[in-house]
């Protein structure tokens, strides 16, 4: 089994591999991106390392389902606990609960649009991943933007992990990195410079 990243300092813990989700915060550091968009916060734990490693007066966008992690089809995250942690790090923060494929949800990231960094977390099913890289790798800045994509690995246990299928065909003729944890049948990040 393939360790997962820990932060003992994170109020939450990302769902990443520590050796690959070590190695996209490097890159992360090195870009100091000013303008962050995610796309499948879960519990935030990503998005709060965005947060720590970037120097203050980032802009960090974020978009999910509402409540469907959270055991209430209806209820929303606490917002308020990420707002507190942009203003721990200095960061600006803007938070869309709906479907990332909707109109409303990219008109709304569009607004703060180009990205330094996107990262894509959300519908793992082919056309999903594909209609989100369509609407937000978009937004990635010309000329040096980032997009990272999660679950790039095929998932045996999970027939609708498709992404890895998608990955194949983005990463033809682009500059594109892979990090994998080794031992890891599953997961894996995908980088793509814009």
């Amino acid at each position: 089994m393939t360790d997962l990243y820990r932060d003992p300092d994170a109020p939450v813990q990302p769902d990443q591999f520590a050796a690959e989700f070590s190695e996209l915060l490097n890159l992360y550091e090195e870009l100091q991106p000013r303008r962050v968009l995610e796309i499948g916060i879960r519990e935030g734990g990503t998005l709060y390392q965005w947060m720590k490693h970037t120097r203050p007066g980032a802009l960090i966008v974020a978009i999910d389902l509402p409540g469907v992690r959270w055991g209430n089809p209806h209820k929303y995250p606490d917002v308020k606990i990420w707002q507190a942690w942009a203003a721990e790090f200095g960061h600006e923060i803007h938070v869309y609960f709906g479907n990332s494929q909707w109109q409303e949800a990219q008109f709304f990231a569009g607004k703060y649009s180009p990205f330094d960094f996107v990262f894509l977390d959300a519908d793992h099913t082919y056309e999903g991943v594909k209609s989100d890289f369509k609407a937000y790798g978009l937004m990635a800045r010309a000329g040096g933007g980032v997009v990272a994509i999660h679950d790039i690995l095929p998932d045996d246990t999970d027939e609708l992990i498709q992404v890895g299928r998608f990955w194949e065909e983005l990463k033809a003729g682009l500059t594109w990195l892979e990090y994998t944890s080794g031992q890891a049948e599953r997961r894996g990040i995908g980088v793509v410079y814009v």
